[in-house]
């Protein structure tokens, strides 16, 4: 009963610390950049932030782990053309509580077709006028 205590009062203390993840900005089809902030965390020890292309992750060990820090950004260069992905930030505090957790989605563009360059005709050259 008190290592539920403790977890549920680790858990409240996490949950008054909720960050926001603020955008996932798709660059050149290869990956993403992702911005999150925090505010007024005294006990604040690591952001993490995790994906998912089936579904929202449920957990911070629930789909792939993207970044574990205490930055303000970070990139997901691992990502796969016309694919909805689903991103959690979740702020861990330093009891090792996690907060409920914040979600952007994105859905990456289908994958540019680099189409030919227009064929050119080649130029004449011009005629020379002929003098009698």
């Amino acid at each position: 009963m008190i290592e539920q205590r403790n977890l549920a009062k680790k858990l409240a203390r996490a949950e008054r610390h909720q960050g926001r993840l603020l955008a996932a900005d798709h660059q050149a089809h290869a990956q993403l950049t992702l911005q999150h902030e925090i505010h007024g965390v005294a006990d604040f020890a690591a952001v993490r932030i995790v994906r998912q292309s089936n579904s929202i992750p449920a957990n911070p060990t629930d789909g792939n782990l993207v970044y574990d820090g205490t930055g303000a950004e970070t990139e997901d260069a691992d990502i796969a053309p016309n694919t909805q992905y689903y991103y959690v930030a979740f702020v861990r505090n330093t009891s090792g509580g996690y907060s409920s957790g914040a979600l952007a989605s994105f859905l990456t563009p289908a994958e540019k077709i680099e189409e030919p360059p227009p064929k050119t005709e080649p130029n004449p050259e011009p005629k020379k006028e002929r003098n009698p």
